[in-house]
């Protein structure tokens, strides 16, 4: 029978990891779950503690601290790692504001197993609170989707990129094509890894019968043009990143970011209540960084060891 751990990523948010961790020891499937602390500062440590030992359904569960906020991106990374170093032969990542509803493993072990093994990701359909989809976790539909008509045929869509709110990845796959780049830290972590995984020949798929809800505050994207004005530093990561995916990938990929660049200063000059000029030096700033910005992919099995172009 294969080993599967649930792998949740948290940091300063106890209230909704402990709900998390509630949804997933009610699983219909049963799984390990690996927590991965990136060295809160509340008394998440204490929470997770204290749930292990009041935990009825006697799930295995283990608490690992990375000792440092290494990010989304290095903290899925470190946790990836401790996972296949363990044995597991699948991770179901997730963040702690990831809500799976009671037979989102369920119905992803039956995805793998309809789909015989043959895949890249499975990703679950995410929803808001109220229902509604969820518009910061909208995957990216495969150009050759149409290719797999059996799959559809069984509920299953050929999508070219996941979200880590409900990810689902073998083993096999993460020795194959390395782990999340730590350096993204935030933002579009998943989106690299997504397309890694489809460079490699693999195949992405949304099942649409694994649900989860993404507890956000509310339900819009994110953005440098209307973020409150303390938190502009971290856009640092998003234009970086984002550039970083561009490259190598064409003319067409770098016009399609120019277009969002300009674009998003014209937003920011017509539409931002505060620190306009800070915006702006962000987004043209971290778009240079991103020029220079080559960091190595990390491998747990060295025979597929090599560095990112």
């Amino acid at each position: 029978m294969d080993k599967i751990v649930a792998l949740v990523l948290t940091y300063n948010r106890m209230q909704l990891l402990r709900e998390c961790l509630e949804n997933l020891v009610a699983q219909t499937a049963k799984c390990d779950i690996l927590v991965v602390d990136n060295a809160s500062t509340d008394d998440t440590s204490k929470m997770v503690k204290e749930f292990i030992g009041n935990n009825r359904s006697r799930a295995n569960i283990k608490y690992i601290n990375t000792g440092a906020n290494l990010g989304g991106a290095g903290g899925f990374a470190f946790g990836m790692r401790k996972a296949v170093e363990m044995g597991y032969d699948y991770v179901w990542l997730m963040d702690d504001d990831t809500i799976p509803q009671k037979q989102a493993l369920e119905k992803l072990v039956d995805a793998k197993n309809a789909l015989s093994g043959k895949f890249g990701f499975l990703s679950s359909l995410v929803e808001w609170t109220d229902g509604s989809m969820c518009l910061m976790n909208k995957p990216l539909v495969s150009d050759k989707w149409w290719d797999k008509g059996n799959a559809i045929r069984d509920g299953y869509l050929a999508i070219s990129k996941g979200s880590f709110v409900s990810f689902f990845v073998s083993a096999d796959t993460i020795k194959q094509v390395g782990l999340p780049i730590k350096e993204f830290f935030i933002w579009f972590d998943d989106s690299e890894y997504s397309r890694r995984i489809i460079e490699s020949g693999k195949t992405g798929y949304l099942v649409s019968e694994s649900k989860v809800v993404h507890k956000m505050n509310n339900n819009n994207c994110v953005d440098i043009v209307s973020e409150n004005g303390e938190r502009l530093e971290r856009y640092k990561y998003a234009f970086r990143n984002r550039y970083y995916l561009c490259k190598d990938h064409g003319i067409k990929a770098h016009i399609k970011y120019y277009v969002f660049l300009f674009t998003t200063i014209a937003k920011i000059i017509l539409k931002s209540k505060d620190k306009k000029l800070k915006r702006i030096m962000i987004a043209l700033t971290s778009t240079v960084s991103g020029w220079f910005f080559s960091p190595k992919i990390e491998y747990i099995d060295k025979r597929y060891r090599k560095s990112v172009k």
